[in-house]
């Protein structure tokens, strides 16, 4: 007869090779996009949910990571909440030429107020 315990293991142990699998390919696909290469971005995975964090240099640069990871087979969805777009020290809301450079902005300020609360 087996143990709760014991009949609970190739399930989970087959969902955490699954999820490295994952990871290990959303990885290796950021690595080899020409818009993701060389980026600061950290990769996740649990029960088929990809968190990625980290910065990047731009907007694009983060939207190209979500299609990268979304294309994974596998990935059930995709939290990008954790990865944040760097802007350079002059850029502020007040200059910004856009919405979305003010977007980015905010973003940025408020993944420093995270990471600062942290420690």
């Amino acid at each position: 007869m087996k143990s709760p315990s014991s009949s609970h293991t190739p399930h989970g142990l087959g969902a955490a090779i699954h999820d490295t699998w994952i990871t290990a390919n959303v990885k290796s696909s950021l690595a080899l996009a020409r818009d993701t290469r060389g980026q600061d971005i950290h990769v996740k995975t649990h029960g088929g949910e990809v968190f990625l964090s980290g910065m990047v240099n731009s907007h694009r640069q983060r939207n190209e990571a979500l299609q990268l990871a979304r294309a994974v087979h596998g990935v059930v969805r995709v939290d990008a909440s954790e990865l944040a777009v760097s802007l350079s020290a002059t850029d502020r809301p007040f200059e910004a030429s856009n919405a979305e450079e003010t977007a980015d902005y905010q973003a940025y300020d408020k993944q420093q107020r995270r990471m600062e609360d942290r420690h």
